[in-house]
């Protein structure tokens, strides 16, 4: 069996620094890849706008790209339930939140959350930040997740005095 030396450490040590070094395409120079310390201040500025856009670009198309549709939701169907009563609302951005409590056929509490517009989509339907309270009971109807889960969004809101809120447009 032939040995082969192994390599020094001067050797490892070149090669990662070599690895390592940054090089950044030049407009100025015909598109050419250039060390950050060989180029001058004009170049400099050019790559730290362009740096900045990058970071404004990529935020904002995450934030876009985050948002949701309603593809999990079963938007053909309607769930009702009668006697919902509310445990909290999150009157935010970008959804308002509701949830509530009801009693299943079989006797068993179940919590729901259900996603309604922002308030400033239900402001003009005349819903403010106390239309619902923890503690009222109402008629709730809306489009329950597709897999089953106590999520939904939510259409419109019944009370007992026959008032209805709309969250959305009948459809």
């Amino acid at each position: 069996m032939e040995k082969v030396p192994a390599q020094g450490r001067d050797t490892h040590r070149q090669r990662s620094t070599e690895s390592r070094r940054m090089y950044i395409l030049s407009v100025k120079r015909g598109w050419q890849l250039v060390e950050p310390g060989m180029m001058n201040r004009s170049e400099g500025v050019h790559v730290k706008r362009a740096g900045f856009l990058g970071v404004v670009v990529l935020l904002t198309t995450s934030a876009v790209m985050a948002h949701h549709g309603t593809a999990g939701y079963d938007m053909t169907n309607m769930t009702t339930l009668e006697k919902a009563t509310i445990t909290e609302i999150e009157w935010t951005n970008p959804h308002c939140q509701i949830r509530f409590d009801v009693m299943s056929d079989k006797g068993e509490l179940e919590h729901w959350t259900l996603e309604a517009p922002p308030p400033s989509m239900l402001a003009p339907r005349e819903w403010t930040r106390k239309s619902l309270q923890a503690g009222d009971v109402v008629r709730i109807e809306f489009h329950a997740a597709k897999n089953g889960s106590p999520f939904g969004i939510i259409q419109r809101v019944t009370f007992p005095n026959g008032k209805i809120l709309r969250a959305y447009p009948d459809r």
